[in-house]
């Protein structure tokens, strides 16, 4: 069961604060490479003029960056779905077999849903983020190109999105709180 004592509020801390770095650090490395390529002075002959002026980079790059952020929330709840299914089957193992409940980095403590929740929010909130960060350098190196608006526009917008999606304290205890319930769920259905 999910211990929102203070101890609980420690261990969220503990993997919160790394993990808002490092989303923070996907956000402002494709804004930096947004702003170089802003910047950075276009040639003319490095411009397609007549017929070889079809923006095919671009379009592959928007339809890109919008399949990447829909498939970062698809990825966010399959594997939210999966990690809890892990944690219910080690938890089921465990108290079957106590030898199997032996704890390492690979295998969280079971009997604490806390720490094993953690491990999946942290894994799926990294992932997601680092899918749309590349769909923001492929529509950097799209505009880069052929320097079409729509393309910029993605580029700056999904990292707006991944800041906005920036894992709190209060988030990240909501997520955990429901994801625990679910667990307990599961366990009494399974």
């Amino acid at each position: 069961m999910f211990d929102s004592a203070p101890d609980s509020d420690a261990k969220i801390m503990e993997r919160l604060r790394p993990l808002q770095l490092i989303v923070a650090a996907l956000a402002l490395g494709a804004v930096m490479f947004l702003a170089i390529v802003l910047v950075m002075p276009v040639e003319a002959e490095d411009q397609p003029t007549g017929a070889d002026k079809s923006p095919i980079i671009t379009y592959v790059a928007l339809a890109h960056g919008l399949a990447s952020a829909i498939a970062a929330s698809l990825f966010s709840a399959l594997l939210t779905r999966y990690g809890r299914g892990r944690v219910v089957a080690e938890s089921a193992a465990s108290s079957a077999s106590p030898s199997f409940a032996k704890t390492s980095v690979l295998r969280p403590d079971v009997s604490d849903h806390t720490s094993a929740l953690l491990g999946i929010f942290f894994t799926k909130t990294l992932i997601a983020a680092a899918i749309m960060e590349g769909a923001a350098l492929f529509l950097g190196i799209a505009y880069m190109l052929e320097r079409e608006t729509p393309a910029v526009i993605l580029a700056a917008a999904l990292p707006v999105v991944m800041l906005a999606r920036m894992p709190t304290k209060d988030r990240t205890k909501q997520w955990v709180e429901e994801q625990d319930r679910r667990l307990r769920e599961e366990q009494l259905g399974g």
